[in-house]
């Protein structure tokens, strides 16, 4: 080969340089499998034969090394890929969704010592519509949210993100500025949102909180849901005591679900929200149940890993504080596997709380098509002294 580069002068230094390159790729496929050997040269064969040859053999043991880079390129990005980061179940053929998402003081608040008041940090709003996007649901149950400016912002925020929706609700108590609002794809065809219920403690009298929301939207073919959503007082200390107003205001919501339901048994209604208390708790029993006969049932949703929590305190500590509760005349519609907790990231530095979705069809089944709810309680734990 030698003298076949001395005599082709230039050519034989772009056959060298071929040759090197074929050394390389071969390494690149670090000797595991056999590397393409050039052709033993041919007596009568010209420079330029040579050449092109060993192009020929050099390009295939190139393309053959990317391939094996780019498989092994993609193995480290699947290994590095966060767990958490999982496509949710979307609605399909029929099916709609629902999402309550307790936003974390989406307000004007003082959030550090300068005592300024501050709108919610644009990293953690940025992170919220986010993660709304990422389901995109029909209806979206929000509480915590501020004065009508900061409503304005957060709807621009996910038409910005491309979420359109076309109705909404926005209940502000007086100067109140931790609100419920809803926003809905679908139309709204009924608004009874309970802004004056009243409970007293002692001689005291108290307005609920932040009231009520409740409205009925309504799917293609006339298929009507009606949401009501719920934040009761949260524990946060009170003089007259928040557990006893807590339980006072689950009390009076308790009343307007038993108000729904006597009106028509098969309504198919979803209370959903923040309860500000865990399950078995006096203020789930009082909106939940009445004289021991259930009226709404827990769907306990769950994130892809199982677990059912929905708020942190920090320092490790987990609550299941959030409901989505269905009517009887509901259940039949829900499907639970797309019933779920969202797991994500980017909630942890933007809310304290995790959202739910409920997915259901728009369309009246029969009971016996109602999922089995057993299948989702909890294992019980036997206690030890």
């Amino acid at each position: 080969m030698d003298s076949l580069f001395q005599r082709s002068g230039g050519t034989g230094r772009a056959a060298a340089a071929l040759l090197a390159l074929l050394l390389a790729a071969g390494m690149a496929g670090c000797g595991r499998e056999e590397t393409p050997e050039p052709a033993a040269p041919d007596a009568a064969e010209t420079a330029d034969e040579a050449v092109a040859r060993i192009r020929e053999t050099a390009e295939i043991v190139v393309a053959e090394a990317m391939r094996k880079a780019s498989e092994t390129a993609m193995a480290v990005a699947r290994s590095e890929k966060d767990p958490t980061e999982r496509p949710y179940p979307r609605p399909e053929g029929d099916e709609i969704s629902a999402m309550t998402f307790n936003l974390n003081q989406y307000r004007l608040v003082v959030r550090d010592d300068s005592g300024e008041l501050e709108p919610k940090p644009k990293e953690e709003a940025a992170r919220i519509i986010a993660v709304i996007r990422s389901v995109a649901p029909d209806v979206l149950l929000v509480q915590e949210m501020g004065d009508p400016a900061a409503w304005a912002e957060f709807k621009y925020a996910l038409r910005q993100a491309g979420l359109s929706y076309t109705a909404e609700e926005y209940l502000q108590r007086g100067r109140q500025d931790l609100n419920l609002a809803l926003l809905s794809r679908l139309p709204i065809v009924e608004r009874n949102s309970h802004v004056d219920g009243k409970y007293s403690i002692g001689p005291a009298q108290f307005p609920i909180l932040r009231g009520v929301l409740d409205v009925t939207v309504e799917a293609e073919g006339g298929y009507r849901l009606r949401v009501m959503g719920v934040h009761l007082k949260s524990k946060v200390f009170h003089s007259f005591g928040q557990t006893e107003m807590r339980r006072a205001e689950s009390r009076l919501v308790g009343g307007y679900v038993r108000d729904v339901l006597d009106a028509d048994a098969e309504a198919n209604l979803l209370v959903m929200g923040d309860f500000n208390d865990e399950p078995g708790t006096l203020p789930l029993r009082e909106v939940s149940t009445y004289k021991r006969r259930p009226l709404l049932f827990d769907l306990r949703p769950l994130d892809y890993a199982g677990d059912a929590w929905t708020h942190t305190m920090g320092n490790d500590v987990y609550h299941r504080i959030d409901y989505a509760l269905a009517s009887k005349g509901l259940l039949p519609e829900i499907d639970l596997e797309k019933t779920y907790v969202v797991r994500s990231p980017l909630l942890e530095k933007a809310t304290d709380h995790r959202p739910l979705v409920v997915t259901l069809h728009a369309a009246e089944r029969p009971a016996e098509m109602a999922p089995d709810l057993e299948a989702r309680r909890p294992i019980p734990i036997l206690e030890n002294d």
